[in-house]
């Protein structure tokens, strides 16, 4: 079952969803879209393991546009260069943060998770051993470009300049705009590749906002001589649903399917 309901009064149009349809107490999985938080890499707090947020709350402040109250978070890389010891940082506004839980707790729903996109497209591609380049866009943002392997996130980066792609025609597509997109991805498989010390690379998986996906893998193909193809979704959602949601609610449920499989 999918539901969409309007930014505006979401709290109470959910409230009054479950309700209705009698949701109460289902395990609820939420992941934050790229534009309400930021993913950072940083050296590790030399701390102990239950003093690492806070100590990552003042490491990060400098690296983030977002000021005032931020709600931090992190998870381990799990690989790195030589002689580095980094880890990933979720930072995001506190308020957003607490906005979002009392909205799923006053509809009575019952929190179980909140992770954001990168990890999501994680559980997505969840059971390929083999590493495999990610590439998706949600309407008007950065690219996110992820290489995952075996279910976890080995690289990840926004590529910036792409949010008028999805008005481009085939034609102008094949003009360089994908040619340059294709650069900075084969940079991030030389870096997984060589600084990482990991196995190439075969197959690059593309979701983007764009009515022609397919030309988009065509010419990536055609430039990266590998696998290319669009992120396929498994869950049932509707064919009428536009691509964007379609998107983010793969990833969603795509969390709570790896999650309740890890419980059963």
């Amino acid at each position: 079952m999918q539901h969409f309901i309007p930014v505006e009064n979401w709290q109470s149009e959910l409230e009054s969803w479950v309700k209705q349809n009698k949701l109460t107490k289902t395990p609820t999985y939420l992941f934050l879209s790229t534009d309400h938080y930021e993913l950072v890499q940083v050296d590790k707090p030399t701390v102990a393991d239950e003093e690492i947020a806070q100590a990552l709350r003042w490491s990060v402040q400098d690296l983030v546009a977002l000021e005032g109250d931020l709600a931090v978070d992190y998870f381990e890389v799990p690989a790195q260069p030589t002689g580095a010891n980094k880890i990933n940082v979720v930072v995001s506004q506190a308020q957003d943060i607490k906005n979002l839980s009392e909205g799923i707790v006053n509809s009575e729903l019952t929190l179980r998770q909140i992770s954001v996109a990168e990890l999501a497209a994680c559980d997505l591609l969840y059971g390929q051993e083999e590493p495999c380049v990610s590439i998706t866009q949600e309407a008007g943002q950065d690219v996110c470009l992820s290489i995952v392997k075996d279910g976890q996130l080995y690289f990840s980066r926004r590529l910036r300049g792409y949010d008028n792609i999805k008005s481009f025609s085939p034609d102008e597509l094949r003009m360089g705009s994908i040619d340059n997109l294709t650069l900075e991805v084969q940079r991030s498989m030389d870096y997984f590749e060589s600084q990482l010390r990991q196995a190439a690379i075969r197959k690059i998986v593309v979701s983007m906002e764009s009515p022609h996906l397919n030309v988009i893998c065509d010419i990536m193909r055609e430039l990266t001589l590998i696998d290319v193809e669009p992120l396929a979704y498994t869950f049932g959602v509707d064919d009428s649903i536009p691509v964007k949601d379609v998107f983010h609610c793969s990833l969603a449920a795509a969390t709570a399917n790896q999650l309740i499989e890890g419980e059963v």
